[in-house]
């Protein structure tokens, strides 16, 4: 959805609209997602006619070979798409038909809000990141449900374009993952993505089963922030039963995540990023939404 200097996995910077991404970006291509080649060059003109048919309007689609990931722009009706190596026709189906459905389904208005509601209209950038992967996840579930229930023909192209991306390791190595100690936004993220077109189960307790249930059945966007909020509840009772990490080098800088930099103040300690703890790992460092 939105673009990004970081991806990490399934849209702009939210200024007043949001770009929506779709969260993976293909961090273990061995091929660093280069360019298909002859047969995207092809096929893109038939491709953009097909997202204008679907989404009835004539939005602006553009295939972008140094873009890792798919997003459309609410504001500017602009769709995106990468050149991943090795990309099937189902994946190009799938990651044009879920922009597609943003542009029919989610408002440009209401993000800021619910973000604000979140975490505080005042609060850092980093932060305000954390809550817009939480409302973009769950408003991923609803309008991949909306467009497979528009063009039923979309099922065998989920099920096929999932199942490239599980054995690419588009979400990383899923067999490796640690479901038990994940975050309940990225169980939620897997379980609507892979979860639900491939054979991959994803384990919640029996409270959290209630809100992914929840999940499942939103109909409208604001349904969608009702149960964003309710699990980012949740994810702040996570983090903070979670335990806490030890401070950083104390010299202006510490390593964060995959060894990556952050910003210090001298202290060691992370600044302007309080809610790190309940970041997505599945769908973090997006710049756009």
């Amino acid at each position: 959805f939105p673009s990004h200097e970081k991806p990490e996995i399934l849209t702009k910077g939210l200024d007043s609209t949001p770009n929506l991404w779709y969260n993976t970006p293909m961090l273990n291509n061995p091929n660093n997602n280069n360019v298909a080649g002859p047969m995207r060059q092809q096929t893109n003109g038939s491709r953009s006619v097909f997202a204008r048919i679907m989404s009835t309007e004539n939005i602006q689609v553009i295939f972008d070979a140094k873009s890792k990931d798919a997003w459309f722009d609410t504001k500017s009706r602009v769709l995106n798409m990468p050149s991943w190596t090795g990309m099937t026709p189902e994946v190009y189906d799938l990651l044009l038909s879920h922009e597609v459905s943003h542009a029919l389904h989610t408002p440009t208005g209401g993000w800021i809000s619910t973000v604000d509601e979140l975490v505080g209209a005042d609060a850092s950038e980093p932060d305000k990141q954390v809550a817009r992967q939480y409302l973009n996840i769950i408003e991923d579930a609803r309008i991949e449900r909306l467009i497979k229930a528009k063009y039923p023909g979309l099922a065998r192209d989920y099920r096929k374009g999932y199942e490239w991306m599980v054995d690419n390791k588009v979400f990383g190595d899923a067999s490796k993952f640690d479901l038990t100690n994940m975050n309940f936004i990225d169980r939620i993220n897997l379980h609507f993505k892979i979860g639900h077109h491939t054979n991959y189960t994803v384990p919640f307790t029996p409270e959290e089963q209630d809100i992914v249930d929840m999940v499942e059945n939103a109909r409208t966007f604001e349904d969608v922030q009702k149960v964003t909020r309710l699990v980012w509840d949740h994810a702040k009772g996570e983090a903070a039963n979670a335990p806490q990490p030890q401070s950083g080098k104390g010299d202006g800088e510490g390593d964060g995540e995959d060894g990556e930099p952050t910003e210090g103040d001298g202290s060691g300690k992370r600044v302007n990023n309080t809610l790190n703890p309940m970041a997505s790992k599945t769908a973090k460092d997006q710049q756009n939404f």
